[in-house]
């Protein structure tokens, strides 16, 4: 690649073509010996290292190395095998783009593997925000959790693993969503109880709303049974999208859908479907008022 660049170090200048300089790549940045074809100027010459994938005691990481065999590439990554270690190929083997290396200990030994501790989120509503308003007040952050397990290894096979600790190293934080509730007049409610409604796409939905326990529907999408009922009486599901009844051949399940009470995820459909084929049934607690 030629290019006129103003950058005079290795970084700069892989970074103004594109070019992603890895730990492992080796450059060498020298001054053109062409001075006729290419001019007064600097040569960047990259010499790239060799992807691979490494299990190393059980951990997968993808790696880049320098290194001409697996040998080479242990010694580069300061691994001693030690007298019970193994590896899945010769140490002689040459390294290619894209090999898997194993490297394990035979007997008992331990184990420590990283968990992510997903972000919560708690769900703020504000009666004064206009329907459809949903802003991340409180960013969340996801946690870790290290569990460790004692694990036996024989011929390369683990035939068995214990947990023998389990410590959070790092808190998730919480994540805070303000969502609006005001509705101007142009939200369904119990007294229109059926409406048509155009979204920002231009299409008409007429919308209408029923009041049914959810817990089967809301077996799907992740959501494991689980929803509650917001202040204005729409269901929603632990995100707080409302629950709502469409056409899966127009609105697959589990997508989310523009309603006018906000943001709705499809989980359920119904008969209506055939006659209004772009209709929405909103679920809400606004016959039974049991909170379900």
């Amino acid at each position: 690649i030629k290019t006129l660049s103003p950058y005079q170090t290795v970084e700069q200048i892989a970074k103004s073509v594109g070019i992603t300089i890895y730990n492992e790549d080796i450059t060498t940045l020298a001054p053109t010996t062409d001075l006729v074809g290419d001019g007064a100027g600097l040569q960047l010459t990259i010499t790239r290292a060799t992807p691979l994938t490494l299990d190393l005691y059980g951990k997968v990481t993808d790696i880049r190395t320098q290194g001409k065999t697996v040998g080479d590439m242990l010694k580069e990554k300061n691994i001693v095998l030690g007298s019970k270690g193994r590896v899945s190929v010769p140490l002689s083997t040459p390294i290619s783009q894209g090999m898997n290396v194993r490297v394990w200990r035979e007997g008992v030994q331990t184990v420590s593997v990283d968990q992510e501790i997903p972000v919560t989120s708690r769900l703020v509503y504000d009666a004064d925000r206009p329907i459809g308003y949903r802003v991340v007040q409180t960013k969340g952050t996801p946690g870790n959790r290290s569990i460790t397990y004692q694990v036996e290894v024989k011929d390369g096979v683990e035939v068995s693993r214990v947990e023998i600790a389990n410590i959070i190293t790092r808190d998730a934080t919480m994540q805070v969503e303000v969502i609006g509730l005001h509705n101007d007049g142009t939200g369904l409610t119990k007294s229109k109880g059926a409406q048509y409604w155009t979204d920002s796409k231009g299409v008409s939905h007429r919308e209408t709303y029923y009041d049914l326990n959810m817990s089967a529907a809301m077996q799907s999408c992740g959501q494991g049974g689980y929803y509650v009922v917001r202040p204005d009486g729409a269901k929603v599901d632990a995100q707080g999208y409302i629950i709502v009844a469409a056409d899966y051949a127009i609105y697959p399940k589990c997508s989310l859908i523009e309603t006018s009470l906000g943001t709705g995820k499809v989980y359920d459909t119904g008969g209506f479907i055939s006659r209004y084929p772009n209709g929405f049934d909103l679920a809400t607690d606004w016959t039974n008022y049991d909170g379900r």
